[in-house]
């Protein structure tokens, strides 16, 4: 991979506004999942919050809800919960790549997504670039709409739920 990459902001007519739409998709996930959690702790809505405005990763929120999710929840509703959670974890990877790269487009105006990270073990010196690659409006778009299917769901699930 060259330690060059040219900047370009040529990219195709959307491209901006599907970014921003994922973004916004992203966030109002994390902040229904944020709901769950509270409720699935059984408090009020300012000590729900700040219980849950404690974990500070996406990924990791889906964790503390599922944990709370399996010691609270009955039968059913974990088998529905459960693996909406799993899918919004891998959406959450989704999101990361989109919001933590550089990116740029390729002379054919492609856009183009540079993503570095550190490979292997926490004192590795080496950088994986597997994430680089050409992403295309309709992956951008895709990923924004099984978001918005997540928060559905995750809103449609919790009403369920008796209420604490």
């Amino acid at each position: 991979m060259a330690t060059t990459v040219p900047v370009r902001d040529d990219f195709e007519s959307h491209f901006f506004d599907e970014v921003g739409r994922l973004v916004v998709a992203a966030g109002r996930v994390e902040y229904v999942l944020k709901l769950c959690l509270k409720q699935l702790l059984g408090k009020g809505f300012t000590a729900g919050m700040l219980e849950a405005e404690k974990v500070r990763h996406l990924s990791r929120l889906c964790d503390e809800v599922e944990k709370y999710a399996k010691q609270t929840l009955n039968n059913q509703q974990r088998a529905n919960f459960c693996p909406l959670i799993d899918r919004i974890k891998a959406l959450a990877e989704q999101r990361n790549d989109t919001v933590h790269a550089l990116w740029t487009t390729t002379d054919s105006r492609e856009p183009l997504r540079v993503r570095p990270q550190k490979k292997g073990k926490k004192n590795s010196k080496s950088v994986d670039w597997s994430k680089t690659k050409i992403v295309s409006l309709y992956e951008l778009r895709e990923v924004r709409r099984q978001l918005e299917d997540a928060y559905a769901s995750l809103q449609c699930q919790r009403k369920t739920w008796v209420k604490t």
